[in-house]
């Protein structure tokens, strides 16, 4: 790995000096294109911004080492079109839409509504061309585009696949059964729209293969487009989290779409446990997401019997489910994913579940206040579970050690709010050294676990110590981290100016929240 450069020596001045030095009509002269492109970006990876701008002029094949940074990092490609914006760069910046438009088509979308930019030819070429490459567009508050300029933008993305439109006040519920959506759309996301059931209606016959479709929190439906059978039959996944879905609408929805794959009915309280007792979900499902739904034992274990090739089961927050169900329930061979968080799952039932989902790579089981009530088996050391969140509940040191030790391939692990866990647990603990990812927020790490923590787990790559009050300052001026160390969380700790300044020295990419 380059190291970084020192803090004494300006590295922009330094990169301009070795340019200066060389004689750029014949690059094969020049000592930094000698290098591999790869070595000679990661280089430039140490530059800031405003530096690579100023490296930037050198060359055209400066310029395009830069430009290449840029793509990599999207914060300063947002840095390098505010610039060209600003000097009415038409060449660079229609350069820059057409060599990379999944990075700047928002970009391209407010210069499309700017009318300054109207008789710029050259630019509105690229824009056109660009637009018509994209194949995924998310429109997001912060975009605050209105309903007229939306109009106008849709029928210039012929080959869009998947549309994003998140907390879309802005727009009105006409707006669906008049908008030219491209008939290519295969999934569609909605998050507290104004769609009625006509709008709806509209959309699915207007996109004849739309396959995904999300209508999270959209108040305004009825249950019409469910009993109507007005949902596509080809849909292979359906999110109606947040919304107020009525026990026939169900019914009738797992009976009128039966290639359903992923199906999410998280957080729908309109739905009765009594419903979950007749309800034949598809049996192609991979997904059933139940979170916050009344779904009781015999509800979950029909659903469950019925879907053989389910892969993520979600029935957190289910208070209905009890740990008697559990202990006799029937899991599926080909669960990879299993969300039990905030139920009453126990450590027997924990034991049951691992023993008949040899595939299971995921376990969630966070604020579960009696899973480790009582430990009263061992596991063995043979499941492939790779991510393990336990947070706020109230295991032990050696509890924690027998899922530790049963977990040999753990990547990512959630022990945030685990009260009863000591300090020396980090220092002399088997914390896996194949950890790439670890949240301890409200831990009792001290500095001395934390110095264990980097030297033994080389792969770590995030790392959460919120709230870590044992933590003194003067361990951020001396500690370091794995060279695969990308982001950190030291928000409420005890760390200063100059710690903070040792942290973005000896890792000038991380990410650091303080």
């Amino acid at each position: 790995m380059v190291p970084p450069p020192s803090s004494s020596v300006d590295p922009v001045e330094s990169l301009v000096d070795l340019f200066d030095s060389c004689n750029l009509s014949e690059p094969e002269n020049c000592h930094l294109f000698a290098l591999p492109c790869e070595l000679t970006s990661h280089i430039l990876s140490f530059v800031p911004g405003v530096g690579l701008s100023s490296f930037g002029v050198c060359s055209s094949r400066a310029q395009a080492l830069v430009f290449d940074r840029c793509v990599r990092d999207s914060s300063l490609m947002s840095v390098k079109l505010s610039s060209l914006l600003d000097q009415k760069d038409v060449k660079t910046l229609t350069n820059i839409l057409q060599k990379c438009p999944e990075k700047t088509y928002k970009t391209a979308l407010h210069l499309s509504m700017t009318r300054s930019w109207v008789d710029q030819q050259p630019l509105l070429l690229a824009i056109t061309k660009m637009f018509v490459s994209i194949q995924s567009l998310k429109i997001e508050p912060d975009d605050e585009i209105q309903e007229e300029e939306l109009h106008q933008l849709l029928p210039i993305f012929p080959n869009l696949r998947r549309l994003d439109i998140c907390q879309s006040t802005n727009l009105s519920a006409s707006f669906f059964t008049e908008a030219q959506i491209p008939l290519g759309l295969e999934s569609l996301y909605l998050f507290e729209s104004a769609i009625t059931d006509q709008g709806v209606e509209s959309l699915v016959n207007r996109c004849s293969k739309l396959q995904e479709l999300s209508l999270v929190k959209c108040r305004a439906l009825t249950n019409s487009i469910y009993l109507q059978n007005r949902l596509p039959t080809g849909l292979t996944a359906l999110n109606l989290s947040l919304n107020t879905t009525s026990d026939a609408g169900l019914i009738a929805l797992s009976t009128h779409c039966t290639n359903l794959r992923v199906l999410n009915l998280n957080n729908n309280t309109t739905l009765s446990a009594t419903v979950f007792h007749e309800l034949s979900p598809p049996r192609a499902l991979q997904s059933f997401s139940l979170s916050g739904t009344a779904i009781d034992d015999q509800g979950l274990m029909r659903c469950t019997e019925r879907c053989t090739n389910l892969q993520n089961l979600d029935f957190s927050d289910c208070r209905n489910i009890t740990s008697v169900a559990l202990e006799n329930f029937q899991w599926s061979t080909t669960l990879h994913k299993l969300d039990a968080s905030e139920t009453c799952i126990d450590f027997v039932s924990l034991a049951n579940c691992l023993g008949r989902t040899p595939q299971l790579r995921s376990l969630k089981l966070s604020l579960c206040e009696n899973i480790f009530s009582a430990i009263t088996t061992q596991l063995e050391p043979d499941f492939k579970v790779e991510e393990l969140d336990i947070t706020a509940t109230n295991v032990t040191d050696s509890q924690l050690v027998v899922l530790l030790n049963a977990f040999p391939r753990l990547r990512i692990l959630g022990l945030s709010a685990c009260d009863k866990l000591s300090a020396n647990l980090f220092i002399q603990g088997p914390i896996p050294s194949t950890l790439e990812g670890l949240r301890i927020q409200k831990g009792s790490i001290t500095d001395e676990g934390l110095k264990t923590l980097a030297a033994k787990c080389l792969r770590l790559r995030s790392l959460d110590l919120t709230s870590c009050a044992s933590l003194t300052k003067e361990v951020f001026k001396e500690i370091s981290f794995s060279p695969s160390m990308f982001w950190l969380s030291l928000q409420e700790t005890s760390i200063d100016s100059e710690g903070l300044e040792n942290l973005k020295k000896k890792h000038p990419r991380m990410i650091i929240n303080a």
